[in-house]
């Protein structure tokens, strides 16, 4: 090898591994961007639009850890019916339009329905989102349903979409509850992170990992997945390989639509399933408040 092309090699290797290492610093600083997609508006500025659509919202604050003031919509269809604990998305927050035509429905079909902002998501206060955080969120709004509104746990069903999956699972494993939905749900944020960015040590590098695989198997309540076929952001396999790894009793349910439409595209099959899991596994009204 000539000394010209030793040099022109070793100056392609420079530049390859400064590029390289460029793109993993980006990565490493924007990732809570990119798993945390606060809408800062929302929470009390849009009961108008809750009342138009015929919902009756009781908001309150609840103070988290860390000195995190969580925004909690309370709504109530039936005092003898259950529960349903709400963990939210990536992205926007309780009072998107989309998520209260959803709780509408919900409650139209004798659920109750505790929706909460993480923190710095919507009228929360703006600590940043962590993953702990995420967990102790929902862990003050699971206990303000069950020390507060003394709702026996076996009224209480947990539900996540997308990355709230995560959230209400961590939550299924902390605390008692008669049953746990997950939608749209991943094996782990850097399973998806590795996914998109093939060529990046994502596995290695990813500080939020919300490990969906890792935490299922220890589930000790019933679990209904359901996934959309055409989900762009989280691929079907990643439903069905979390389902698989399941322990009993467990329902799989794949919808029409995409990961943020399913609802709406499959809807009479979608709230047949979630309607019917719900019913099967809190029983009889025992007189909840």
């Amino acid at each position: 090898m000539t000394p010209w092309v030793r040099r022109s090699v070793f100056l392609i290797f420079g530049i390859f591994t400064l590029s390289y290492g460029g793109m993993v610093g980006w990565l490493v600083r924007n990732e809570p961007r990119m798993v945390f997609q606060p809408n800062a508006y929302g929470g009390r500025d849009q009961i108008p639009i809750a009342d138009s659509l015929g919902l009756s919202v009781q908001p309150l604050t609840l103070a988290s850890t860390g000195g995190a003031r969580l925004a909690v919509w309370i709504m109530r269809s039936d005092s003898t019916g259950p529960w349903l604990l709400l963990c939210h998305g990536n992205a926007g927050n309780i009072s998107l339009l989309k998520r209260q035509r959803f709780y509408r429905d919900a409650t139209r079909r004798g659920l109750n329905l505790l929706a909460f902002d993480y923190r710095s998501f919507g009228a929360s206060s703006s600590e940043p989102a962590t993953e702990p955080g995420l967990y102790d969120d929902a862990s003050t709004a699971y206990h303000y349903l069950t020390d507060s509104l003394h709702v026996p746990p076996a009224r209480i069903v947990i539900y996540g979409h997308s990355l709230g999956s995560g959230v209400a699972l961590e939550t299924a494993i902390r605390y008692p509850a008669a049953a746990l939905i997950i939608e749209g749900a991943f094996k782990s944020v850097p399973s998806v992170g590795q996914e998109r960015y093939r060529f990046m040590p994502i596995e290695m590098l990813a500080q939020n990992r919300f490990d969906n695989a890792a935490k299922i198997g220890r589930l000790t309540m019933p679990v209904l997945v359901m996934h959309a076929r055409a989900d762009g952001t989280i691929p079907f396999r990643h439903g069905e390989a979390l389902f698989r790894l399941a322990p009993e009793p467990k329902t799989f349910v794949s919808l029409a639509g995409d990961h943020d439409s399913a609802w709406e595209f499959d809807h009479d099959k979608y709230m047949t399933a979630f309607t019917d899991f719900v019913r099967r596994y809190t029983g009889p009204a025992r007189g909840d408040h």
